[in-house]
């Protein structure tokens, strides 16, 4: 009886394809829920407007536009590249197309919804 134990006999827990896009989407999704609550914080709850001085408000701003897109793209990133390196396969292109696509999808639906539902 061989008592050898490997990375795979550890007992890591498996992580389906499933599963895995179901976290890279999902994090794209609350990227987008994040965006669209910041913008529509101030109206909701009645605070009025967010103040940043003016040498900062296109940083600001792009900072809004594109962070939690940004921060759910390396987050894909991440977790696809891990799923392969475990599984010992290739980061194919198809899959970096993929989280890129849904990270720009998210900050534009974060950008429409908030800009239709609470103005520019």
């Amino acid at each position: 009886m061989n008592s050898t134990v490997t990375s795979s006999s550890l007992g890591a827990p498996r992580i389906t394809r499933l599963k895995l896009w179901a976290g890279v989407v999902a994090a794209a999704m609350a990227a987008t829920a994040v965006q669209i609550a910041f913008y529509g914080a101030p109206s909701f709850f009645g605070f009025g407007a967010y103040h940043v001085a003016s040498a900062w408000v296109t940083l600001a701003a792009l900072a809004w536009a594109v962070g939690p897109a940004l921060l759910a793209l390396v987050a894909g990133l991440w977790r696809v590249a891990s799923f392969r390196r475990r599984s010992n396969t290739k980061l194919s292109a198809s899959d970096i197309a993929v989280v890129i696509l849904l990270a720009l999808v998210s900050a534009y639906l974060g950008i429409f919804v908030a800009f239709n539902v609470w103005g520019t």
